[in-house]
C-alpha cells in the first residue's frame, strides 16, 4: 500500500466566507477574536466557533482503491467525496 500526504494545499472558508489556503490538521477557532457574549462561552474558549469547510481535490486513478484517514476532525464532522456523504 502506497502512502500519499495529502496535507498541504487544502481551501478553506469560514462560515461561507472568502476561500484561503490552509494546511491540515488546521484549527479555525485560533484566527478568530474572543468575544465575552461567543456562544461557547468560557467552556470554549471565547471563540465565536462557525462552519469550516475544507475542499481539496485529488487525483482519481480508475480501477484502483484508495482509504482516505481523517484523524482528529473535531465536534459535528461530516466528510464528503465526489459530493457524496462518505462518513458523519
Amino acid at each position: 500500500m502506497k502512502k500519499i500526504d495529502f496535507r498541504q494545499g487544502w481551501s478553506f472558508k469560514l462560515n461561507g466566507g472568502e476561500a484561503s489556503v490552509v494546511s491540515v490538521p488546521h484549527d479555525f477557532s485560533i484566527i478568530q477574536p474572543r468575544r465575552a457574549d461567543a456562544p461557547s462561552g468560557a467552556s470554549g474558549g471565547y471563540f465565536q466557533g462557525g462552519i469550516g469547510e475544507y475542499e481539496k481535490t485529488f487525483i482519481s486513478t480508475q480501477g484502483k482503491r484508495y482509504f482516505f484517514l481523517c484523524d482528529g476532525a473535531f465536534g459535528i464532522t461530516d466528510v464528503y467525496v465526489n459530493a457524496n456523504i462518505a462518513f458523519t
